[in-house]
């Protein structure tokens, strides 16, 4: 199971704010791994879940979702209070695709 490259959790997170209604769809191959990470980048950014918080909701929604890779990628995303996750700098440059 791999992780979602930077590009794509910008491009995701961007649509997610940008969503009428605040509705968005999002689906990888199996739906367990990119998809779930991806969907905990969201949590950690809009309701400052941890990556453990993030981690275990997914868990109980998608049992087998996030695992290796994917948990280490969302621990590695965590940030302290007060502090910006690289995927939400305001001045950060989104690499190409």
């Amino acid at each position: 199971m791999s992780t979602p490259p930077a590009y794509t959790a910008v491009q995701f997170l961007l649509a997610c704010d940008e969503a009428p209604g605040g509705a968005v769809a999002l689906q990888c191959r199996s739906g367990l791994g990119r998809s779930a990470t991806l969907a905990g980048l969201w949590l950690m950014r809009e309701h400052r879940f941890s990556a453990r918080e993030a981690i275990a909701w997914l868990r109980v929604m998608k049992p087998g979702s996030v695992l290796g890779e994917q948990q280490h990628y969302l621990e590695d995303m965590q940030v302290p209070p007060g502090r910006c996750a690289p995927f939400c700098w305001s001045d950060w440059i989104m690499p190409s695709p």
